[in-house]
């Protein structure tokens, strides 16, 4: 798994390469190397698009450059060949660095975007299966005892000569071996209507 995760960040060192080699190259010409960055901007942002990689993506092209301008402005650097304080290509460079470095991490601890925002679905589709199923459980277990006779909803009572039995009803039918012959409880009965118990049976 190691070797996979080292494997996937370094396929993304190339675009590291590129956008120094290409302000080595072309920094004479700004207008150039603006072109260039705005190319590979585009692939970059058409293989990585999720609204995680826009936003980092716009966040670095717009922070960086002011968080640059403030410090020219007051004398920290400076660079040859600038517009307005900062050269046009600058904004396009810290955006397709801060892509670079929040791909490489991503891919270094293991995690994936595309997981990461699938994950929250898929529980919320789980969660709304169960509910669904519950439900429908509820609705078949309410049209069952709703079908049955109005003496077997009742609560249960006392039995003739003050022996008390739970009552409830029989769902399936039940069946005894009694010599070799098989007699069965009706279905829609109830446990206290089929045991005759006689008060003196008790003493």
């Amino acid at each position: 798994m190691t070797g996979n995760r080292l494997t996937r960040a370094a396929s993304y060192f190339p675009l590291y390469v590129a956008c120094i080699v290409l302000a080595s190259l072309f920094w004479k010409a700004p207008t150039l190397l603006s072109i260039c960055y705005v190319g590979l901007s585009i692939f970059m942002l058409h293989r990585w698009h999720t609204s995680t990689d826009v936003t980092y993506f716009f966040l670095a092209f717009t922070l960086g450059p002011l968080g640059e301008a403030v410090a020219i402005h007051f004398g920290a650097w400076r660079y040859t060949e600038v517009g307005l304080l900062i050269p046009a290509w600058l904004p396009l460079a810290w955006g397709i660095s801060g892509l670079f470095l929040k791909k490489t991490t991503e891919a270094l601890a293991g995690a994936s975007s595309a997981e990461a925002a699938c994950t929250p679905t898929m529980q919320g589709r789980s969660q709304r299966t169960w509910s669904r199923s519950a439900d429908r459980r509820s609705v078949r277990l309410s049209s069952f005892w709703g079908s049955l006779p109005a003496r077997e909803r009742q609560p249960p009572g006392p039995a003739p000569g003050g022996v008390r039995l739970r009552s409830r009803p029989v769902l399936r039918r039940l069946t005894h071996s009694s010599r070799g012959r098989r007699s069965a409880l009706p279905e829609t009965g109830s446990v206290s209507e089929s045991l005759r118990v006689e008060p003196n049976a008790l003493l």
